[in-house]
């Protein structure tokens, strides 16, 4: 991640950093010391309203309702697909099955 991030930030693309625990950036990345990531320390839901929070725009403004909403139900489908093959969580192909499903979910539910 810290490679991929370094690109954003001197591309001046608009970015934000989401982490699971407080003053773990500073650690591991001084580069972004003055950046306050947004801290969800691993609670799924927390993590939600955070993203919530960094995506919000005047276009898309999802409710927490309708991100929990989607989550669950691509929760629900990766790990009955898990169970049913066997297949590892983090390989490629379930996390490309994961994005498109969630990329279809939230059409489904208006959010893009």
């Amino acid at each position: 991640m810290p490679f991929e991030l370094g690109l954003a930030v001197m591309e001046d693309h608009r970015f934000f950093v989401l982490e699971e625990r407080a003053y773990r950036l500073q650690a591991s990345l001084s580069d972004l010391n003055g950046f306050d990531p947004l801290i969800h320390n691993g609670n799924p839901h927390r993590l939600l309203l955070k993203l919530k929070d960094a995506l919000h725009s005047r276009r898309y403004h999802p409710t927490h309702a309708q991100l929990v909403s989607v989550y669950d139900r691509v929760c629900r489908t990766v790990f009955e697909q898990l169970r049913s093959t066997g297949a590892d969580l983090f390989s490629r192909s379930v996390f490309d099955d994961a994005c498109r499903l969630a990329v279809a979910e939230c059409q489904i539910d208006g959010l893009i």
